[in-house]
C-alpha cells in the first residue's frame, strides 16, 4: 500500500505502563471471547486495519495492517463481533512487541465498515501448506548433506592418517553407496516396502534404535534404504530391501532420523 513501509503501521513503546484496571479489563476479553475455528491465514482487504490488545475496540491499539498483508489465528467471537487471535508465531514478522495477545477485527459492521479481513478458501490454505512444507523439506535436505558432506570427510581423513592402511583404493570413492547409520528420533517410524509414503508398511522402529543404510532421494523426499541385512535385524522379512523416511517434512512432520556423527559412529562399530 502506497507509503507504507512495514507491516506494522504504527505501534505503542513496548515498555509502555499499564494500570492494574486496564490489564484486568483485558484479560476479562481474551477470557470471554469464543474460539469459533480452526487457526488459518486471513488477507486484509480494508484499507488499514487495527491490530488490539484485546477483542474490544476500547482494547490499545498495538499496531495495524495494510491492505494486501496476510496474517494467521484463530477466529473468535465477543459480544457479537467476529475478531481474529493473531497466532503468537506471527509476532515477530508482525513487529508486535511485548504483547500477550494480539487482536484484528474480522468484520466492520459494528463500526460502519464492510469486510476488513478476507478468510483464505481451502484451495488457498491447502496451497500455503504445499508451499511451506516444501520449503521446510528442502532445508532439511541441505541440513542433511552438509552433515553428510561432513561425515564424508571426517571418514576419509580418518583412512588418510591411518598408518595401518595397505594403499589399496579409496574405500570411500563412490559416495552413493556408502552406508550411513541414523538414530530413529521419533516414538516410531515405519519400514516401508518402497520409497513412497503411502508404500505398504512392513515393519516399524521404536525411538533409539539406530538403522543403517544408503541414502536416496526421490521427489523431494529423504530416504534410508536397508539392505538385506538390515531388514532382518529390524525384523522385516521376505524383502530384499526396505525403506525409512528420514524427515517427515513434506507430511508436516519434523525429524524422523538422526544422522550419526563419525565419533558416535566410530563409537558403535566398537561394540
Amino acid at each position: 500500500c502506497s507509503g507504507c513501509h512495514s507491516q506494522i503501521m504504527f505501534s505503542k513503546s513496548c515498555g509502555s505502563n499499564k494500570s492494574s484496571n486496564d490489564l484486568d479489563a483485558r484479560q476479562n476479553d481474551v477470557e470471554t471471547a469464543s474460539p469459533v475455528g480452526e487457526s488459518v491465514h486471513f488477507d486484509v482487504v480494508h484499507t488499514t486495519v487495527a491490530v488490539r490488545s484485546s477483542p474490544s475496540l476500547n482494547g490499545e491499539k498495538i499496531g495495524g495492517l495494510c491492505q494486501g498483508k496476510r496474517v494467521f489465528g484463530a477466529p473468535y467471537s465477543f459480544d457479537g463481533e467476529p475478531w481474529l487471535r493473531i497466532a503468537s508465531k506471527e509476532f515477530e514478522r508482525l513487529m508486535i512487541c511485548g504483547q500477550q495477545d494480539a487482536w484484528v477485527l474480522i468484520h466492520g459492521a459494528s463500526v460502519g465498515l464492510g469486510q476488513l479481513l478476507r478468510k483464505l478458501t481451502a484451495e488457498e490454505e491447502a496451497e500455503i501448506v504445499r508451499k511451506e512444507r516444501a520449503a521446510a523439506a528442502q532445508a532439511a535436505l541441505e541440513e542433511l548433506e552438509e552433515q553428510r558432506r561432513i561425515l564424508v570427510d571426517a571418514r576419509r581423513n580418518a583412512v588418510a592418517n591411518d598408518e595401518t592402511a595397505d594403499g589399496a583404493d579409496d574405500p570411500l570413492e563412490q559416495e552413493n553407496n556408502l552406508n550411513f547409520h541414523f538414530q530413529v528420533m521419533n516414538a516410531t517410524v515405519a519400514v516401508r516396502s518402497d520409497h513412497f509414503t503411502n508404500a505398504e508398511s512392513v515393519g516399524g522402529l521404536s525411538r533409539g534404535k539406530i538403522a543403517t543404510g544408503t541414502i536416496h532421494i526421490f521427489d523431494g523426499n529423504m530416504w534410508l534404504r536397508l539392505a538385506s541385512v538390515e531388514c532382518e535385524k529390524a525384523m522385516v522379512f521376505g524383502h530384499d530391501c526396505a525403506w525409512i523416511l528420514i524427515h517427515g517434512a513434506s507430511l508436516g512432520m519434523g525429524q524422523l532420523l538422526r544422522l550419526l556423527t563419525f565419533e558416535e559412529e566410530s563409537e558403535l562399530q566398537k561394540t
